[in-house]
């Protein structure tokens, strides 16, 4: 399991174009054969200047889904 923070990790794990707003959260399957979920930076939160706190807490959700499928949790 690859969790991708950020469009720069995810472009790299996946290759080409990754849109993270649009597969943010969701399980993918990578050319790596892991499973990925591709999520934002923690560093773009912290430069919000409205809405951190929804961007904060899809992060943690989408790290709860990371977790989730790793089997962590």
């Amino acid at each position: 399991m690859i969790l991708c923070l950020g469009a720069t990790a995810a472009r790299a794990v996946m290759g080409g174009k990754v849109r993270v707003t649009e597969t943010r959260g969701q399980p993918l399957h990578s050319p790596l054969g892991k499973d990925v979920i591709i999520t934002i930076h923690p560093a773009y939160i912290l430069r919000l200047r409205t809405g951190a706190e929804e961007a904060f807490a899809m992060f943690v959700s989408d790290v709860g889904a990371a977790a989730k499928l790793a089997g962590i949790t």
